[in-house]
């Protein structure tokens, strides 16, 4: 009875979404490749953001907390494209966002290792890295940041799907965004069990 239930919930709108694309070519002309690649952009988007919410949703107790967090980190994939303009207008603004970067990925380190010295050490030798590499050659900086930002842009494949853009690199790429965070969460569901 339960399980008939909630297979219904879930076949239903399935249904009525792959039954569709053929409904509207009763009434005019539809690319139905069109149509059933954007239904597919919309599973496997879906499914990666899912993915993510999962994740944080396993790294702590309180729902509210899971559910901004999810909000917040979707938000910024989402504006991601717009954020890597902020790097190539100008590399003051660059430096700044890589030292509050530097700053963060140190303290993390520090906190995972209990320790303020090897923090420190990490925030000093990226800091000293920093400026030896930045004036001298900021477009590697930049450029390695953007392959990264290019990377965390989740919602850019979703529009070339959309725009009729069909690309096995953009299924692999939310088949791998989906399946990395499930295994995150299986890790850290792990993690907790034996804690």
């Amino acid at each position: 009875g339960k399980y008939l239930a909630q297979l219904v919930i879930f076949a239903v709108p399935v249904l009525v979404a792959c039954v569709m694309p053929l409904i509207l070519t009763a009434f005019g002309t539809v690319s139905l490749i069109s149509a059933y690649a954007s239904l597919l952009a919309y599973f496997l988007l879906g499914a990666a953001c899912i993915a993510v919410g999962t994740f944080i949703s396993v790294l702590t107790e309180n729902q509210i907390i899971a559910y901004l967090a999810s909000f917040g980190l979707l938000l910024i994939a989402y504006m991601m494209e717009d954020i890597q303009t902020l790097f190539t207008t100008g590399n003051t603004l660059a430096l700044i966002i890589f030292s509050i970067a530097l700053a963060v990925i140190a303290a993390l380190i520090g906190l995972a290792c209990k320790s303020l010295t090897i923090g420190c050490g990490v925030f000093c030798g990226g800091a000293v890295l920093l400026i030896l590499v930045f004036p001298m050659r900021p477009t590697w900086l930049l450029n390695g940041l953007n392959s990264v930002l290019d990377a965390l842009a989740l919602f850019a494949p979703f529009r070339d799907f959309v725009g009729g853009m069909f690309s096995v690199p953009d299924i692999v790429y939310y088949l791998s965004v989906a399946g990395l965070f499930l295994f995150l969460t299986g890790e850290a569901l792990e993690r907790r069990r034996w804690n």
